[in-house]
């Protein structure tokens, strides 16, 4: 089974001895917040917060792009799920998060600017 934004998130944190409290004070952002991102509960933060909070657990290079990656997934996923069956193209982006793993950087940019003109009117 894959891991997901929130249980990384999680994980990053923790394996920093770090507590909530301190991620979000340093981050600038409140703890109830962290939280609810932690058990999945909101969609993955702006990419400038998704990268302070990296910056505070100190995420070496490899787990910010894996951190930005499944946040980039979850908020595909919950598009997808957000529009339900009236998505036109709803199983070209089931196959599509199936290999966001090894999609670049700039791809993940084009998808997610998709993502974001999908929710507007």
């Amino acid at each position: 089974m894959s891991t997901t934004f929130c249980e990384k998130l999680f994980s990053l944190r923790r394996a920093r001895k770090l507590l909530q409290k301190e991620v979000a004070f340093k981050v600038g952002i409140d703890q109830s917040y962290l939280a609810t991102l932690e058990k999945g509960r909101r969609d993955p933060p702006r990419p400038k917060i998704l990268n302070r909070i990296a910056d505070v657990v100190c995420a070496s290079d490899s787990d910010r792009q894996e951190l930005m990656r499944l946040a980039a997934n979850a908020k595909l996923l919950s598009a997808v799920e957000e529009a339900g069956d009236s998505l036109w193209g709803r199983e070209q982006i089931e196959d599509l998060l199936a290999v966001l793993p090894r999609l670049t950087k700039t791809k993940l940019d084009a998808i997610s600017a998709v993502v974001n003109a999908l929710g507007t009117d």
